[in-house]
């Protein structure tokens, strides 16, 4: 065989952290014996479904609580601002607020891409894009927007 091609009889290595492991390990661990006092127990069986459920809903909401939370103080100004390629900030150009203040289907391909967090980067791997202001942090500054470039009148006709 070549050199690009891979021997399929060689062992993948895994790149999964050992204390991954052991937490899933504990997981499996704790399963089973729910699973058998379960079995035993009919009871109580809603009482603990329920009370996993109930854990697993308030830790989302907090994950998420937690990702949402703002990292600037409150500020006047367009709730968006635009992040650069060299991870700068600035403000937006009116027809930027106007093309984010227009409404969009869900499904439709010209929405803006409006990141989720600064860290995010598009599909192409860059961290530019709009960015509510409230997840910049706040060790960044927010420059004003580009000057608009001069009308060059390039053919004149009188």
């Amino acid at each position: 065989m070549g050199s690009g091609a891979s021997d399929p009889s060689q062992r993948v290595q895994s790149t999964v952290q050992p204390w991954l492991r052991f937490a899933v390990g504990l997981l499996l661990l704790f399963f089973a014996w729910e699973l058998l006092y379960l079995v035993s127990n009919p009871q109580a069986a809603i009482k603990i479904i329920f009370g996993t459920l109930l854990v697993l809903i308030l830790a989302v909401r907090g994950w998420w609580s937690y990702r949402r939370r703002s990292r600037r103080s409150k500020e006047s100004g367009f709730r968006y601002v635009y992040v650069n390629p060299d991870g700068s900030a600035r403000e937006l150009t009116a027809d930027e607020q106007e093309y984010l203040n227009t409404p969009f289907h869900g499904a439709d391909g010209a929405r803006p891409y409006i990141k989720f967090r600064y860290e995010s980067l598009t599909p192409d791997g860059r961290i530019v894009g709009f960015l509510e202001r409230r997840q910049l942090p706040a060790g960044i500054e927010i420059q004003p927007p580009p000057t608009p470039a001069p009308n060059s009148r390039v053919n004149e006709c009188e």
